[in-house]
């Protein structure tokens, strides 16, 4: 569940706390390695997550179908996460969030490189309305690379109950006419990798 959670936090945009005290805590160096450099920073997101479109009005957390998708942008692309929230919740009895087992189910959906709203950050590569080329997609809990275009079918996820996927996608350019592309992925063992690339 913290992988869950810390992928979540890793594209949100926002700042990342740990607030557990060193030595009094077991802290998973490994997970942690996953969204925050050595120094302590992080490759945050330019802009704060949103829901995808498709995720919009739907219920995430008890309608036993809905996975929740969040998009945002980093310098080089961005980046869609996918949850599997069903049977998470605030209990108003019990004043805390718990989970429901009756609402635990496997869901199934789409991830396109057309979820990612690329006209609402003009900062972000990939945003220009023009673009109609390829993008590098990497899927981060396969280490799956592919290629897809505004036209190409949707990617085909399944999420089980509390776990996740992250997409990444990055304009692929072309440098001349010598057939070479190229694509800045970043650090691939991190949640955001290409949050990751700078310049």
């Amino acid at each position: 569940c913290a992988e869950y959670h810390a992928a979540s936090r890793a594209i949100s945009g926002g700042p990342i706390y740990l607030s557990d005290h060193l030595g009094k805590a077991s802290h998973n160096f490994d997970l942690i390695k996953k969204f925050a450099y050595f120094d302590g920073t992080i490759p945050r997101c330019l802009h704060y997550a949103l829901p995808t479109r498709d995720s919009l009005f739907k219920n995430p957390l008890f309608d036993k179908e809905s996975m929740l998708k969040i998009f945002n942008f980093n310098k080089f692309g961005g980046v869609i996460g996918a949850f599997n929230c069903q049977g998470a919740g605030w209990s108003p009895k019990e004043h805390r969030f718990k989970g429901y087992k009756e609402c635990y189910q496997t869901v199934s959906g789409t991830v396109h490189v057309s979820d990612i709203e690329w006209d609402q950050n003009p900062e972000a590569a990939g945003s220009q309305m023009s673009y109609a080329g390829d993008y590098l997609v990497y899927k981060m809990q396969s280490e799956e690379i592919l290629f897809m275009n505004s036209k190409s079918d949707p990617i085909q996820i399944t999420l089980e109950p509390s776990s996740f996927d992250l997409f990444s996608f990055v304009p692929v350019t072309d440098l001349g006419s010598s057939g070479v592309r190229f694509a800045p992925l970043g650090l691939i063992n991190m949640f955001n990798c290409v949050g990751t690339v700078q310049e």
